[in-house]
């Protein structure tokens, strides 16, 4: 869409142009056109969906990779500790507990990240409480499980972002 130069009425083909190509003037900016639309409004896009579902999506997948990860390490630390039911049955819990989460992160993902980090982290502390002499055990595991939660908050915050404050989407510009 070419712009008309107020100063000397030069017409500027670029639309993207600052200033004038034949005074050198600044040109008037655009108006911003929305990126995004209301998903219900008339005219709305399914862009703002497929954005909503992505970052649900990421939120959803960390989750349910700590949720794999506790279910796979149990198993080996259930028989490390001697196969005792009581150990997997706690093991296989935590892993159902993230499973669940991962769940909930399909609808709420910001709340349910923010559930797992802060549950992964209190066990952690918690097992380490017990156990200080272990505290390099897994260390490597639980440095990869925190960055996924977190990478699964930021997720969740940036749908939340992306839905708005009134839970309904915003325009952005």
């Amino acid at each position: 869409m070419p712009i008309n130069c107020p100063y000397c009425a030069a017409v500027n083909t670029d639309e993207n142009a600052a200033h004038c190509i034949q005074c050198g003037k600044p040109l008037p900016a655009a108006p911003p056109v929305p990126t995004m639309m209301p998903i219900d409004g008339p005219g709305g896009t399914n862009v703002q969906a497929e954005q909503l579902r992505k970052k649900a999506g990421q939120a959803f997948g960390a989750l349910l990779a700590v949720a794999i990860i506790q279910a796979i390490a149990g198993t080996i630390l259930g028989f490390v500790l001697g196969g005792q039911p009581m150990v997997f049955a706690m093991l296989y819990g935590i892993a159902v507990f993230f499973f669940v989460l991962a769940l909930w992160a399909r609808k709420s993902p910001l709340p349910a990240a923010v559930v797992g980090l802060v549950v992964y982290v209190a066990l952690s502390l918690f097992d380490i409480m017990a156990a200080p002499e272990a505290v390099g055990r897994g260390i490597i595991l639980r440095i990869i499980i925190i960055v996924l939660l977190a990478k699964a908050v930021q997720a969740g915050s940036q749908y939340n972002r992306l839905k708005g404050p009134s839970g309904t989407m915003r325009q952005q510009f």
